[in-house]
């Protein structure tokens, strides 16, 4: 007590210096006086024996919050806290309230804010502070002395809260500089990469947007290809038909040529039994023509007796000689008409022949329009497939269009956007 009765001077030019800073609204609109200081120090050794209720007292509502609690234990500890807290307590009744106070003040709502506490459980955990102090200076002091004591307190509790206050604002301040200058920086940013986005995004829409130029060009031309391969597959369906009924045809008429060679065959086989006739009844004739001429002789030598006979085998001899004359005109005719036969035959040989390898040929044609037909089937159905595939090529085109578009009005809101904030 001696010491601060010899610092008081020193300590009371202190506090007038603290009134004349930048702290002056602050001390005069709490009222706190030096009388106020000076009375604190002088019931220190009463508050001393209560410090650790104070601080207890203090810190209660605060650790009964459990998140309140790990963000202690996270940046420091309970204990810790406390002592600091039990030497600031007991600051407050040493009479030195100038400039280094202050400081120590704002240092102590600077840990507190960086280690999360929010300033409402701050002010909360003062309230309880003076309450508990009014309790023990009532059981401490008189009635009347410990009401002036606790305005007193209350009234350096008010600048110590001020001065939390103000540290707590000032770091809001300072990160919502940082924030601002950040945002600026980041609106920049934004700005340059829509001004890039939306660069690079016409430059896709444009080659995009002449790809599906191509495409659409592309896709015309395949259905114009789809569309003349499902005629040459008819034209196709249709010659093969065609030729399947030319090969039908063909075959019978091998057939009928088959059928005539056959018949001429039979002809040629008759009349060659006609000349064998024809042959015995020439040999016939003939042998009667000798009959005749024998008649006639014997006839002849018979006299008058044999004239009758005489006419006899003249008229026979005449009917051996007319017989051989129409033989041999029936031999011609017949020879003749082998030699006809035999032509004819030939030629129907030839012409069967002629059909069989016309009907190969033929044959052989189909073969290959068929597999050519199943070809031209296959190709309309891979150029079907890939027509659908360009069309789904093209659709796809079009929604990254859309895309683009989109994106392109999307660069735009973000430019305006960040113009409008600049404004």
């Amino acid at each position: 007590m001696t010491n601060l009765v010899k610092e008081a001077p020193q300590l009371k030019e202190e506090f007038e210096d603290l009134i004349q800073s930048d702290h002056r609204d602050m001390i005069v609109f709490t009222g706190l006086t030096w009388e106020d200081i000076e009375h604190l120090t002088h019931v220190r050794l009463i508050i001393e024996p209560h410090i650790t209720s104070l601080v207890d007292t203090f810190y209660e509502p605060i650790l009964a919050q459990e998140q309140l609690r790990d963000i202690i234990d996270q940046y420091s500890s309970t204990e810790r806290l406390k002592q600091t807290f039990s030497e600031y307590i007991l600051d407050m009744f040493q009479g030195k309230v100038g400039q280094d106070y202050v400081n120590r003040r704002i240092r102590i709502g600077q840990i507190h804010h960086q280690i999360g506490l929010n300033e409402r459980w701050y002010l909360a955990a003062y309230n309880h502070l003076q309450t508990e102090m009014l309790t023990i200076l009532l059981r401490e002091m008189e009635t009347a002395e410990a009401v002036k004591t606790y305005h007193a307190f209350k009234r350096l509790c008010s600048i110590d809260m001020q001065l939390a206050i103000t540290t707590y604002i000032e770091s809001y301040s300072t990160s919502l500089l940082h924030f601002n200058e950040a945002r600026k920086a980041q609106n920049l940013k934004l700005s340059d990469t829509a001004e890039s986005l939306k660069t690079q995004s016409d430059l896709m829409k444009e080659k995009v947007s002449t790809q599906k130029q191509e495409t659409e060009r592309m896709t015309t031309s395949l259905q114009q290809l789809l569309k003349d391969s499902l005629a040459m597959s008819s034209e196709m369906k249709l010659t093969q038909d065609e030729t399947t009924m030319s090969i039908k045809r063909l075959n019978e008429m091998v057939a009928e040529v088959e059928e005539s060679k056959n018949q001429l065959g039979h002809l040629q086989e008759s009349s060659i039994n006609i000349g064998k006739i024809t042959q015995t009844i020439w040999e016939i004739s003939k042998k009667t023509k000798v009959l005749s001429l024998n008649a006639s002789i014997e006839s002849s030598r018979a006299g008058e007796y044999g004239r009758g006979f005489a006419v006899v085998a003249r008229e026979v001899g005449n009917l051996a000689a007319d017989t051989q004359s129409a033989l041999e005109s029936i031999r011609a005719q017949i020879a003749d008409t082998q030699t006809h036969v035999s032509n004819v035959n030939e030629d129907i040989t030839a012409l069967s022949e002629r059909a069989l390898a016309m009907n190969t040929l033929t044959a052989a044609m189909n073969e290959r329009l068929n597999e050519t037909s199943k070809r031209v089937a296959l190709n309309y159905e891979a150029i079907e497939q890939f027509s659908m595939f360009v069309s789904d090529y093209q659709h796809h085109f079009e929604e990254l269009l859309q895309e683009f578009n989109s994106l392109t009005t999307l660069s735009n809101e973000l430019t305006d956007l960040q113009l409008t904030e600049q404004l």
